[in-house]
């Protein structure tokens, strides 16, 4: 028989575990759908949207003697995205939503719609991957000057030039970062005055650059580091979808004892519109910031 003072060490078998808090994983908000021009593809209209676009007709100059026989020709041309499905799958047991805290069953009902969405995002980084043109460049700063070509560029070209709309930015924190350096450079060797310069060094950047908004995303990094990110009109890229997000559930009473299956669906495809004039990747040096 022991002998002694009866601490809780001494029951702890007798003790009752209790689940205080559930949380789930944290993330940022997924960004790239809100950015993007956003098409249905109606129901029996077949598997493809489809947008014509109509050419520039040229005029001419005329006198009082010019015999006017030089009719111009209308031309199309035609862009399609088929939107792509996916999906999620989970299975819970009967016996798990017996056992289990409420608190942890409640938080992994959120789980798979957050996984599907960031899959949506994710997706609208790949398309900027793709934009035809590539500014700054691998192992290079990210600086205000290359979000104010871009916008210029895309204002400006020759080919289909964007007098009104709204021109975003998309860039990971490491690149925000280097933006917040370049606004902060005079820190310590002047009075800093009210203004964007203040402001920024008291809550980070926020905002607009050459009148482009800068946004934060999940770009991703790669093994270099670089980060891509872009700047693009808004009606740069299209972002298609088959069918809205949708959830199925059914149950199966012939797994163990008995449990529920529940499948989300999507369907959707990003495509680029503005034959490569209003979107331009900005790859740049992500290295992890350490001063």
């Amino acid at each position: 028989m022991a002998t002694g003072n009866t601490i809780t060490q001494s029951l702890d078998d007798s003790l009752p575990t209790m689940v205080a808090a559930a949380r789930n994983t944290m993330e940022r908000k997924t960004v790239m759908p809100g950015l993007c021009r956003r098409e249905k593809l109606k129901p029996n209209t077949g598997q493809t949207w489809r947008q014509i676009k109509l050419g520039q007709l040229t005029a001419m100059r005329v006198t009082e003697t010019t015999l006017l026989d030089n009719p111009q020709q209308y031309d199309d041309s035609v862009l399609t995205i088929t939107p792509t499905g996916i999906a999620i799958h989970t299975f819970i047991t009967d016996e798990l939503g017996r056992r289990a805290d409420k608190k942890a069953l409640a938080t992994m009902g959120i789980e798979p719609g957050r996984a599907m969405a960031r899959l949506v995002d994710s997706d609208g980084f790949t398309a900027i991957d793709s934009f035809t043109t590539s500014l700054c460049g691998t192992g290079t700063t990210l600086t205000s000057g290359y979000i104010n070509a871009a916008s210029a560029r895309i204002r400006g070209n020759t080919t289909e030039a964007v007098e009104d709309g709204e021109i975003n930015a998309v860039f990971h924190d490491y690149g925000i970062k280097d933006l917040e350096d370049e606004l902060l450079a005079g820190i310590g060797t002047y009075n800093v005055q009210s203004g964007k310069t203040s402001e920024v060094y008291s809550n980070g950047f926020r905002g607009k650059i050459a009148g482009v908004n800068i946004h934060r995303g999940n770009v991703p990094i790669d093994s270099t580091p670089d980060s891509k990110g872009g700047v693009f009109y808004k009606g740069a890229l299209i972002l298609v979808e088959g069918f809205a997000l949708k959830k199925d559930t059914q149950r199966d009473i012939f797994r163990g004892m008995g449990g529920t299956h529940t499948v989300m669906y999507h369907q959707y495809a990003y495509g680029e519109d503005g034959s490569g004039q209003w979107g331009y990747e900005v790859q740049h040096d992500a290295t992890t910031p350490s001063s």
